[in-house]
């Protein structure tokens, strides 16, 4: 299978012989070699990161900030509200 060259696996790796075919053919090549240029590009996967890691930073921020509010409910609240209760 070729993976690096899908537009061969398209056309069942038979350039085309018809004139508008071998076109599409040859314009669907420069466009995956276009893509794989980009994806070569060393500041955009930098920029991608920074993102993430970014992201990252903001979930483990809120897994830190429930984990907090939960303790604080079971320790704090619950059995407040528990003994609240009992008491009616």
């Amino acid at each position: 299978m070729y993976l690096t060259h899908p537009v061969l696996l398209l056309y069942e790796e038979d350039i085309p012989k018809n004139k508008t075919s071998r076109n599409y053919f040859h314009q669907l090549e420069e466009y995956a070699r276009a893509y794989k240029e980009a994806l070569v590009d060393q500041l955009a996967w930098e920029s991608l990161a920074e993102k993430l890691k970014s992201l990252l930073n903001l979930l483990v921020s809120l897994n830190t900030f429930f984990r907090s509010f939960w303790f604080l409910l079971q320790t704090q609240v619950v059995p407040y509200m528990a003994h609240y209760v009992m008491q009616d």
